[in-house]
């Protein structure tokens, strides 16, 4: 009895996988960029809520911000847009 088999190349088979149309080479190579992208906004957030924290009444007014805003946008966590 002989049996008629034909082989497929398998997508996983290749020596670079695609992930969401990008190659693994390539997202390993852009993640310490994103990471340090990441990290670079969460230090401008940061910084621009300890800005506003420390804002008096008047500068609040000026940039069009309430002192209600302020508060709330002041406590969120970096992480938080």
């Amino acid at each position: 009895m002989s049996r008629n088999v034909s082989t497929t190349q398998s997508p996983l088979s290749h020596s670079i996988v695609t992930i969401a149309g990008l190659n693994a080479a390539q997202t390993l190579f852009d993640l310490p960029w994103t990471v340090y992208r990441v990290l670079c906004r969460w230090q401008t957030r940061h910084e621009a809520r300890l800005a506003l924290k420390q804002m008096d009444m008047h500068r609040l007014a000026d940039i069009g911000v309430t002192a209600k805003q302020a508060k709330r946008e002041a406590k969120k966590p970096f992480w938080m847009a």
